[in-house]
């Protein structure tokens, strides 16, 4: 019995202890609730802000199944977050095969892959550690594919362990088109001051060379039928030179459109209508009775709708439809490189087999085409977009593969302009002609053309020699009939000046403006400051012959 005290203060003791036990277990309790329900918070935040972010996000385990899948990457893919979370199915979102994301490859610490899957592509981050960052190009998304710059980064834990790797992404499909179309407005425009040096060189020569023919033809007998065949033809593929001629000072970005109000809708379904004929073909065309009124010249916008609906044939060679649609849009200012305003957008689109990224980027270089036809390796499309260029527009390209191609001509509406009207000459029947020119070549063509067709040929060197020999003539017993004077960049003025000190001596003096290429110069300016006319070289006995008939009419 003598031991009992001793028993109770040890059990005193132990329950004491065990009540201290109890009061920190309830601490250490309470202190983990606040932890769990802090961390609670703190996933909760994490989640809200990688939900609520507008960079696509997603987050994969070190299992690499989805644990994160925002609303921004949803918007991207297509794809909701129940159909991916969980599993390892991402792949599908971005490829047509299964493959590693940047996010495996560095969850798998196989850095060495990298390269394996994305080449020169891919960069180490100079921001975050354990992080990588690339550029691509990916066919799956989207209609026609999206151009996507991702960084992706390791995630570990407090002891440094691997618990996973998060990867964004960011569309730049807007501003890579952008960047490409400012790529291409520069390539075209130094194309397109050579295409003028060489145009303007060949239009020289090819003017002597046809003058010869012409002389040649001319001077042969009847009896030389066979002679005169062979001329006929040289003759014939001087004019076809000619028309590339023109096609490269068309496609010369110094060459402005003479433009005026037209209504666009009547060019498209005459265009189609001629092209469609004998074709297996179904066209379709949505085009409202509202449709603004185009800014345009008139014969380059039906050569840009001819080339658009030629090329969407070409890639129906058996048949198909073809959509031609054309509406009213509104251009912000974030839709570079065309300026903020309203515009026309007329889309041809067809069904055929669709390009490739590549075809696509090199769609509108010169010489190019889908088709390697011989009638296909002309300026083509390259011509039609500097047409659009020039007028304050733009063309682009859309396609995808088995699913067909579509062209967009972007075309501003008219400004209001006043035109003044020429006024109308009185009618001379003399065929006394004084020429203004200074290359001998075209001299001795245009003589030769013109007492062909019964005028007689004086030539002046100088605007002032021009107005001089021209006033003097005026109390003679035949006077010039009219006066030819060759206009080029250099000499504007000059002919200017010419026009007006002719229009002094006499205001009914028939005045007709040689040039390289009837869209040189806007032929209305000439028309409104006195001149009566103008006439394209290289001369042929047809053209020179039709521009003097309509000068003396």
């Amino acid at each position: 019995m003598k031991d009992t005290p001793r028993t109770m203060e040890q059990l005193l003791e132990e329950l004491r202890q065990a009540r201290n036990a109890i009061a920190e277990m309830k601490s250490h309790e309470a202190s983990l609730e606040r932890a769990q329900g802090a961390l609670m918070e703190s996933e909760q935040l994490l989640y809200s802000i990688l939900e609520g972010s507008p960079i696509p996000t997603f987050v994969i385990g070190s299992d690499h199944r989805i644990i994160y899948w925002n609303k921004a990457l949803q918007e991207l893919t297509g794809i909701p977050a129940e159909e991916v979370v969980g599993t390892t199915q991402h792949w599908r979102a971005f490829y047509s095969e299964e493959r590693p994301s940047l996010a495996d490859v560095l969850v798998d610490q196989t850095i060495q892959d990298i390269r394996r899957w994305y080449r020169e592509k891919c960069r180490k981050s100079k921001l975050i550690e354990e992080a990588y960052e690339a550029t691509d190009f990916f066919a799956e998304l989207g209609s026609g594919g999206k151009w996507l710059r991702f960084t992706a980064a390791i995630i570990r834990d407090s002891a440094g362990n691997l618990r996973g790797a998060v990867e964004t992404l960011e569309d730049i499909t807007e501003r890579r088109r952008a960047e490409e179309e400012l790529l291409r407005m520069q390539k075209m425009e130094s194309l397109s001051t050579m295409a003028e040096g060489v145009a303007h060189e060949f239009n020289r020569l090819l003017s002597a060379i046809l003058g010869k023919v012409v002389w040649a033809k001319l001077s042969a007998g009847e009896e030389d039928s066979a002679i005169e065949e062979v001329l006929s033809l040289a003759e014939k593929f001087g004019h076809q030179a000619k028309e590339l001629t023109h096609q490269l000072l068309t496609f010369s970005m110094s060459r402005e459109p003479c433009r005026s109000p037209a209504p666009l809708a009547p060019l498209v379904r005459e265009e189609a209508s001629v092209l469609l004929q004998g074709s297996d073909v179904i066209c379709n065309f949505f085009l409202p009775e509202d449709l603004w009124t185009a800014d345009i010249d008139v014969v380059q916008i039906r050569r840009v709708i001819r080339g658009l609906i030629r090329h969407a044939l070409q890639q129906m060679p058996t048949g198909g439809i073809l959509t031609i649609r054309a509406e009213n849009t509104q251009v912000t200012a974030d839709e570079a490189p065309i300026a903020e305003g309203r515009y026309i957008r007329l889309t041809v689109k067809d069904d055929g087999a669709g390009l490739s990224q590549e075809e696509l980027r090199t769609l509108f270089d010169p010489q190019f085409s889908a088709k390697s036809g011989p009638k296909d390796r002309r300026l083509g499309l390259a011509l039609c977009y500097s047409i659009a260029r020039k007028h304050g527009g733009l063309i682009r390209a859309e396609s995808e593969k088995g699913k067909g191609t579509s062209l967009q001509l972007w075309l501003p509406i008219p400004q209001k302009t006043e035109k003044e009207k020429p006024e109308e000459a009185a009618v001379k029947s003399d065929r006394r002609i004084l020429m203004q020119e200074t290359d001998d070549k075209v001299r001795h063509t245009s003589r030769i053309i013109l007492n062909f067709l019964h005028c007689q040929a004086e030539f002046a060197a100088s605007g002032e020699e021009t107005v001089a020999r021209f006033s003097a003539a005026q109390n003679d017993p035949q006077p010039y009939a009219a006066v030819l004077i060759a206009w080029s960049a250099d000499r504007d003025e000059e002919v200017r000046r010419t026009i007006a000190r002719l229009r002094e001596v006499d205001t009914n003096v028939r005045i007709l403006v040689t040039v390289d290429y009837r869209d040189t110069v806007d032929e209305a300016a000439f028309l409104s400051i006195g001149a009566s006319g103008m006439a394209t070289k290289p001369f042929g006995v047809e053209d020179t012959g039709n521009a003097l008939r309509n000068l003396f009419l």
